[in-house]
């Protein structure tokens, strides 16, 4: 039986009205309802019921009770022809196990809103997240998840993908290309508390498109929060937001990336970029391309001194702002540490009316701050 069969919709409403039931029973059992408020009928339980001699086998009082219990939802004990199919039906489902559980909930158009993925359904995890309402909180439990693909939606907003820190690590399997985490032209994410493992060490081949090998990328959107990541040895960004205006990207850890740790580009104007800590890269550790307004403060880079650019640039810069095909306005770096570079923060050419105040950058090898652009206020920082 094909769970897509055009057979599910005869009996939708049969099938909606037993998984009532046995939700019904679990807020029961759970002593989260009061038992007056339903009848033997809401709880799917048949006031009288005759048990098949055949299948009294001697046992227990206790056990031919709970026999009787689940006549009401047994398929062999069913007479109505559309009430035993839908009881097929969800044993149908339920075989599936927990991914079986959620298609069913989705295809009754009934809240799947917190699902919880284990290690062992790590290759159900982009089917799952395409079943998660918009709202919907997508909780990825400790363990190592060996991904063959990235996860990812261009469907949904609004979505919080989330794990248990460190513990939960999401990582690449060898030569997988792509962004580990993807998110593309939706808005309002949430993503927080995960170790992202872009397996870099074991990339052997060529890409054809480098700009697509990330740890985390949001494109096309807006609005996104990333927070509390982990992320490790990715192949170009470690986290990049592209054309995702007002996104904020907080208080991660990003290490080891062959080109910039973290960067807005693209007119992801007005994000803010904070208490972050990045090292270990060849070309950049915090940088704005082409996006006006940004917040850069509070961030700690140090070490942007690898030699392994996927570019071929190898630039070694702490934090800078360039322009791209129009000149950048407004932004404001402030307050951040910057060790172990060649020049520690940048406004390139045509990034104009920028401010640049109380930051620390020490042991540059070539310049502490460079202004190629006017209008810019650099005051108060200690190098």
């Amino acid at each position: 039986m094909d769970l897509e069969d055009e057979e599910f919709e005869k009996v939708r409403d049969e099938i909606a009205i037993k998984v009532e039931q046995a939700l019904r029973r679990k807020r029961l059992l759970l002593n989260l309802d009061h038992p007056s408020i339903y009848t033997l009928r809401d709880l799917g339980i048949k006031a009288q019921s005759v048990i098949n001699q055949e299948k009294d086998k001697g046992i227990t009082d206790h056990e031919l009770n709970k026999t009787i219990d689940k006549i009401g939802i047994s398929v062999e004990f069913q007479t109505d022809s559309k009430e035993k199919l839908a009881c097929k039906w969800i044993e149908k489902f339920t075989s599936r196990g927990y991914l079986g559980y959620i298609k069913l909930m989705k295809m009754l158009d009934m809240p799947v809103e917190s699902p919880v993925i284990r290690w062992w359904n790590c290759r159900y995890m982009n089917t799952v997240l395409s079943l998660v309402n918009p709202g919907g909180r997508y909780f990825i439990r400790a363990g190592t998840y060996p991904l063959s693909a990235q996860i990812g939606t261009s469907t949904r907003s609004n979505i919080e993908l989330c794990g248990e820190g460190r513990a939960t690590i999401l990582r690449f399997n060898a030569n997988v290309w792509g962004s580990v985490i993807n998110v593309a032209n939706v808005s309002g994410w949430y993503i927080h508390h995960l170790f992202v493992d872009g397996n870099n060490r074991n990339y052997t081949q060529t890409p054809s498109n480098k700009g697509g090998q990330n740890g985390v990328r949001v494109m096309d959107g807006s609005e996104h929060t990333i927070d509390h990541l982990y992320v490790y040895d990715s192949y170009n960004m470690g986290i990049q937001s592209r054309n995702c205006p007002r996104s904020m990207i907080l208080n991660n850890y990003v290490n080891l990336v062959t080109a910039n740790c973290i960067e807005a580009t693209t007119w992801s104007h007005r994000n803010i970029i904070k208490g972050n800590i990045v090292c270990e890269a060849s070309d950049l550790g915090i940088n704005t391309f082409g996006s006006d307004e940004c917040l850069m403060n509070d961030n700690i880079v140090f070490n942007i001194d690898n030699n392994n650019s996927c570019w071929g640039i190898n630039s070694h810069w702490g934090i800078a702002t360039e322009a791209a095909s129009a000149p950048c306005y407004r932004s404001i770096i402030s307050n951040n540490i910057v060790v172990g570079v060649a020049r520690g923060i940048i406004l390139s050419t045509n990034c104009n009316y920028n401010i640049v105040i109380g930051n620390i950058i020490y042991n540059y090898s070539v310049e502490a701050i460079d202004v190629d652009s006017t209008g810019n206020i650099v005051e108060h920082n200690l190098y």
